[in-house]
């Protein structure tokens, strides 16, 4: 029951391409369940594709980052467009089901939903096309490229805060030499963070977690400042944006 709520904050991160259930066999009278899945343990996490049992984790130790990275392992980017099909038919047949008339409609295809973004809190001048759809990025013109800041939210990406300078200083040195990526997670100070769904644009890099070790609490994350290369992130960069700095890359070679 103490783990529960960090848990469960990570459904919304995955919600859109894993099915979570929580099942209170211990105390509701369902021991069956347990027999038949093998369960000896309180909690265990046990994670199936396709019916198949892929892997299992038990006990509480460090919950939230195994999660994490078993999450990571076994998704696939065709999962997220397998759910929305999926929510599309259940919606259609309970439709037809309540006796109503429904349009013949095509299904979702893989391109998936464009949303339009616009941060009011930046000020500048460009506009990139990022994934999925069009980032409009304002920024001060003067060249303020030593103003990272590493925030946090524990509000659905609602209310950002930043870091301490230390905790800030320290995420940034390991995110210059690649470590976030190649070890797939770091710790400073109290926080341990790691990639989950990584995004990166021009200013801003999101899709990071953190849990703070003293408490549990876990909280999203993000870097904003101007788009640094580092070692190790071409495996979370969009086509789009290794043909940009494919570009940029060779404009400056020929300058």
């Amino acid at each position: 029951m103490k783990v529960m709520p960090s848990v469960t904050e990570l459904v919304p991160l995955y919600q859109d391409m894993a099915t979570f259930l929580t099942v209170r066999a211990d105390c509701h009278g369902i021991a069956t369940i347990s027999k038949s899945l093998n369960v000896v343990t309180f909690p265990t996490f046990i994670f199936f594709r396709g019916g198949v049992e892929v892997e299992r984790i038990m006990g509480h130790e460090r919950i939230v980052e195994k999660l994490v990275r078993t999450l990571a392992a076994h998704i696939k980017d065709s999962d997220k467009m397998a759910h929305s099909k999926r929510k599309h038919r259940i919606r259609l047949e309970n439709a037809i089901a309540a006796g109503l008339q429904v349009p013949l409609e095509e299904e979702p295809d893989d391109r998936g939903e464009l949303e339009w973004t616009w941060d009011q809190e930046q000020c500048g001048e460009s506009m990139r096309i990022e994934k999925e759809g069009m980032l409009v990025i304002m920024r001060d013109s003067e060249d303020d490229g030593d103003s990272i800041q590493w925030e946090y939210s524990r509000n659905n990406r609602t209310d950002w805060k930043e870091f301490s300078p230390e905790i800030s200083k320290g995420l940034e040195r390991s995110y210059k030499v690649g470590q976030i990526y190649s070890d797939g997670y770091v710790n400073v100070g109290e926080v341990s963070l790691w990639p989950h769904s990584v995004h990166i644009g021009t200013y801003e890099v999101s899709g990071f977690y953190c849990s703070w070790n003293s408490s549990g609490d876990g909280a999203y994350v993000r870097r904003r400042g101007d788009h640094l290369q580092v070692p190790h992130e071409e495996n979370y960069l969009s086509k789009e944006q290794k043909d940009r700095e494919m570009k940029d890359q060779q404009s400056g070679d020929k300058d």
